[in-house]
């Protein structure tokens, strides 16, 4: 009897184990990049994942990973070199290969070339870097100029790694202070990217961190949504230094 009911709890005690708890395909998924490719391997046991071979970009540099909170493939946060901008930019790929590269403008200052002045400066994070977020995210905060007549304006650009797309929004409006992200450095649950200064290209103000800012000449398997952009100016959160 006792050994019945205490098969009866063991029971009873797995069929409350979450699903996650069980080994996935993406658990424990390590990589490295061989030129334009990226190559998974995987704790033995596990089912093999392709590589992924990114032809458009060169140089690169995985810097971390953006996780769904469910099992769901994650997304490669990468540093490279494209062929249609000159500079360094950041990149989030799906590990299974599914959409095309998101591409995002690396952080720092840029500079007009004959005037010194600041165009457009960032600092972006990744990681549960805001409350509310059910996934990991990149985040970056951004002032630029719009116009010679006005000042920087600034936005805050999230791209949500979601277990079926990169759920992307820009803030214009009012966005969370920056003082909200630095407590969850701190916390270390959100990691800030260094960023650089440099003179801005003229092709810049064509690939400026905004929805659909993908590269080209990418199979993409799936949209990446369409939801709405919040629209309208918001307080400075990046307190702006002299050049």
């Amino acid at each position: 009897m006792w050994n019945s009911l205490l098969l009866a709890a063991a029971s009873a005690l797995l069929s409350l184990t979450p699903a996650w708890a069980s080994p996935t395909v993406w658990d424990g998924l390590a990589a490295n990049v061989q030129d334009s490719t990226i190559r998974f391997q995987q704790p033995p046991g596990r089912d093999a994942v392709a590589p992924l071979t990114l032809t458009p970009l060169k140089d690169l540099e995985l810097i971390n990973w953006l996780k769904p909170s469910v099992d769901a493939a994650p997304y490669l946060l990468i540093a490279a070199n494209s062929s249609q901008i000159a500079e360094k930019s950041l990149f989030l790929v799906r590990a299974d290969g599914k959409g095309k590269p998101q591409r995002v403008t690396f952080p720092g200052k840029l500079l007009d070339p004959k005037t010194r002045e600041v165009v457009y400066e960032s600092r972006v994070f990744y990681g549960r870097c805001l409350p509310g977020l059910e996934h990991d995210a990149l985040v970056a905060y951004q002032r630029e100029r719009m116009d010679r007549k006005h000042g920087l304006q600034s936005s805050l650009y999230v791209a949500e790694a979601s277990p079926t797309m990169l759920a992307e929004k820009l803030i214009e409006k009012r966005p969370p202070q920056i003082s909200t992200i630095q407590l969850r450095v701190k916390m270390r649950q959100c990691t800030e990217i260094v960023g650089k200064n440099r003179f801005f290209s003229p092709n810049f103000f064509n690939f400026k961190n905004r929805r659909g800012s993908e590269i080209s000449n990418f199979d993409s398997d799936k949209d990446d949504g369409d939801e709405e952009d919040p629209k309208g100016r918001g307080p400075d959160p990046l307190q702006p230094e002299t050049p």
